[in-house]
């Protein structure tokens, strides 16, 4: 969000800024609960959010730029992969069948949503990307409470709480703002209210 701020002169209006205040908030809340410096978990985000800045500024399609990355880092996985597979470690082809389709299908399951989300980084404003991508640690926390059955502290609580406020603030105040203006945006596709022609 800061960087479609300074780089793509994207504009919050007050309720945004509040909901990015609270949102950061809950944010510092698992940092101090944490009682680490979580260097890995920030230099992640940082490199995403340049990413996305980079895709953003860049316009091509999705599926061209995707394309392109993968023509890049194909060489060199292959080469990671062919050495696996010397040393004898590498997983495709040393088990069954099943097992080879599954790392085969694992490409198809990955590709598709993350060229969603490149065309909808193309089609949004970045701030907005970047405060739904709060959605993420949240499935993950769902996930490790309810299926994996990990410990839900009162710090969780306390941090999750504040990105979830966030989130209904930025959404209703993104779906109010569209609204008015006449225009609903769906998962994609910008389309006018339309009515029936006399």
């Amino acid at each position: 969000m800061v960087l479609g701020v300074l780089f793509l002169r994207e504009r919050l209006n007050p309720y945004r800024w509040s909901a990015v205040a609270i949102a950061a908030v809950g944010v510092l809340i698992l940092l101090m609960g944490h009682g680490v410096f979580p260097w890995i978990s920030l230099a992640l985000a940082l490199s995403f959010g340049n990413y996305g800045l980079l895709r953003k500024k860049d316009g091509h399609a999705a599926m061209l730029g995707l394309c392109v990355e993968t023509g890049l880092m194909a060489p060199v996985a292959l080469l990671f992969l062919l050495a696996l597979a010397a040393q004898g470690s590498g997983a495709f082809g040393t088990r069954d069948e099943t097992a080879d389709l599954l790392l085969v299908a694992a490409g198809l399951i990955t590709v598709i949503p993350l060229l969603m989300f490149l065309e909808a980084g193309r089609r949004l404003p970045l701030s907005t990307v970047g405060l739904i991508q709060y959605l993420t640690p949240t499935l993950q926390f769902l996930l490790a409470v309810v299926v994996y059955r990990e410990d839900f502290t009162a710090i969780h609580l306390a941090a999750f709480g504040c990105i979830w406020l966030a989130l209904v603030l930025y959404t209703a105040d993104a779906w109010l703002h569209q609204r008015r203006r006449g225009v609903w945006v769906g998962a994609a596709f910008p389309v006018r209210s339309q009515r029936t022609p006399p």
